[in-house]
């Protein structure tokens, strides 16, 4: 294996490195490329997967909410009730859920 200098990547006190030819072989690193902290790339990764999920949940809704609402002939009024309590009891059990786990949980 040869060890030149035009090598793909390489690593560089325990961070990997790459050398990028599109951006004329400035260093982009694993942990900041162009200055962007990892934070911000994890918040923002986490921010987008919370908008993907919210907009899945949106589409199971109006899935449901067609057969629901012929079934037990719901106004529109009443449609609307039954989407935001459905959204209210999400919130609830995700903010509750994880003490329940806590305290009734295998390990105590």
């Amino acid at each position: 294996m040869n060890n030149n200098n035009n090598n793909s990547f390489n690593k560089t006190n325990s961070s990997i490195r790459w050398k990028l030819p599109f951006l004329n072989n400035n260093i982009c690193s694993i942990s900041s490329c162009h200055g962007i902290p990892l934070f911000v790339i994890k918040a923002t990764a986490i921010a987008s997967l919370g908008g993907v999920l919210f907009g899945y949940d949106t589409g199971i809704i109006e899935g449901a909410l067609s057969q629901v609402s012929t079934e037990f002939s719901l106004s529109m009024e009443e449609q609307e009730w039954c989407v935001g309590i459905l959204y209210l009891g999400g919130g609830f059990g995700a903010a509750v859920g994880g003490i329940l786990c806590d305290s009734l949980g295998r390990k105590r």
